[in-house]
């Protein structure tokens, strides 16, 4: 929110965060949401919130307006032309999609591999059956988290045996191209997980939406600004000052 007169935050929160469970979490989505609303206007809204909600309550939260007989003053808050309008930003953030395209760009270092990804979350479904799109789904994601319960090499067999598996499956479908380059990457999958073994977890975990979805939400509230902008977030284990830097 700040733009160089350092006056101003912006404000930020996330939810549907299950850090590197992605695939067995709450959620399908993870959401980072930031408001930068003038104070004027925001002791404003919280005035009205407060005289049409009229909770005893010292702290207002997402709960109080998503209680149904609180739908009226939720429409309120959100509509056009309102108090939020025009000073309210969320990032979303599927979580299937981004396990999807991490796996991708770690394997297929190339100037495809954005349309690899798309192409992949789309017609894999059709391509290999929901069982066969959620057996590629967790053997990715196994092969990305930090954390296994075996050797660092059992990722990397799952995973690859998942992927010839499905090749052998598979009719020449819009994904088969795909499938044959993952085929081929298996040395960069063992670099990635004898990386963690031999240094432990990365800095920016591969896994973790949060620190994508906060540089998106910068480059949202910087866009055409004439200086640099602040957020405002409450404590999370993953941003840590050396994260931060």
């Amino acid at each position: 929110m700040t733009r160089s007169r350092g006056d101003e935050e912006i404000a930020c929160d996330e939810s549907g965060s299950d850090g590197e469970n992605l695939l067995a979490g709450n959620t399908d989505v993870f959401a980072h949401g930031s408001v930068r609303p003038p104070t004027d206007i925001a002791a404003e809204c919280f005035r009205e919130l407060r005289h049409r909600i009229r909770s005893s309550a010292e702290e207002y939260k997402a709960n109080h307006l998503l209680r149904e007989r609180h739908r009226a003053v939720l429409e309120w808050l959100l509509a056009p032309g309102g108090r939020v309008h025009g000073h309210a930003h969320v990032h979303l953030i599927d979580k299937a999609f981004f396990v999807v395209d991490r796996t991708v760009g770690l394997l297929l270092d190339d100037g495809d591999r954005g349309l690899d990804a798309v192409t992949l979350y789309r017609a894999g479904p059709h391509a290999f059956g929901d069982d066969g799109w959620q057996t590629f789904l967790t053997a990715a994601h196994q092969l990305l988290r930090v954390r296994t319960d075996h050797g660092p090499s059992a990722p990397v067999d799952a995973f690859f045996r998942v992927v010839d598996g499905l090749r052998r499956a598979d009719g020449r479908t819009t994904v088969s191209a795909v499938l044959d380059r993952l085929a081929a990457a298996r040395p960069a999958a063992e670099d990635h997980r004898a990386r963690i073994a031999a240094a432990g977890p990365p800095l920016v975990p591969l896994l973790d939406p949060l620190l994508p979805a906060v540089v998106a939400t910068v480059r949202h509230w910087s866009a055409g600004g004439p200086g640099p902008v602040r957020l405002v977030n409450d404590r999370q284990n993953m941003l840590t000052p050396q994260r931060m830097a």
